[in-house]
């Protein structure tokens, strides 16, 4: 018998003060939340990096804040050019 279980990657009270905590996520899930709450897109060039896990706290009410915080806590090779983020 299988069972799906659902890994939950976001603390639960993390909203209240304007940051989305992450823990072990995926880089594949954080650049989806990215995407989804600053309307942005991503690309990725080594798709190898996507099942990398971090932790990221994301703030949501400033892209420029989150992509430093988002290399800093990665160490990842990342460029924005105006709504896209690369990731190398």
């Amino acid at each position: 018998v299988m069972v799906k279980k659902k890994i939950e990657t976001e603390a639960p009270a993390s909203w209240k003060d304007g940051t989305i905590i992450l823990q072990k996520a995926s880089l594949r899930h954080i650049i989806e939340k990215m995407e989804e709450i600053y309307g942005i897109s991503a690309r990725v060039e080594n798709e190898v990096l996507l099942n990398r896990t971090f932790n990221f706290p994301m703030p949501v009410d400033n892209l420029d804040t989150a992509f430093l915080l988002l290399q800093e806590s990665t160490g990842l090779v990342m460029e924005r050019k105006a709504d896209e983020l690369i990731i190398r």
